[in-house]
């Protein structure tokens, strides 16, 4: 916008230093005002251009966010997967219990770590609901 005034304060005091022809002046002026004009024009449509992409962008990541924060599975610790650390992590879940989990893998379904004797039942119940199993 400052290029803008600049470019017409110079276009009219450089048409009014040149000619002492009034209606020259004038013409002068005004096709430098129709310059200015259909470049502030084509300027709004850049900028029209990069806000819509700006708010493209901004709409992708906030999807991104509300499906990150969705993604329950990532979540859930894999009882095929996980180490030590990441058992103990659960609700119940000591260092006795974590390698025994470690130890019976593997497992074709949470419960199996209680099947297996890994766990008891009343352990698994506090983490059922934050566990999962994938293939090993």
């Amino acid at each position: 916008m400052k290029r803008i005034l600049l470019v017409l304060a110079a276009a009219v005091f450089c048409c009014t230093a040149c000619s002492s022809n009034p209606n020259q002046t004038r013409q002068q002026a005004a096709e430098a005002t129709k310059q200015l004009k259909q470049e502030s024009r084509e300027a709004a449509g850049q900028l029209k251009n990069g806000a819509e992409a700006a708010r493209t962008d901004l709409t992708a990541v906030a999807k991104g966010v509300r499906d990150g924060l969705k993604d329950k599975p990532s979540s859930l610790v894999d009882l095929n997967h996980a180490w030590e650390g990441q058992l103990m992590s659960l609700s119940g879940i000591h260092a006795p219990e974590a390698r025994a989990i470690i130890r019976h893998r593997p497992y074709t379904s949470p419960h199996d770590a209680v099947t297996k004797g890994a766990i008891t039942e009343q352990e698994y119940q506090k983490i059922a609901g934050k566990v999962t199993v994938t293939p090993r």
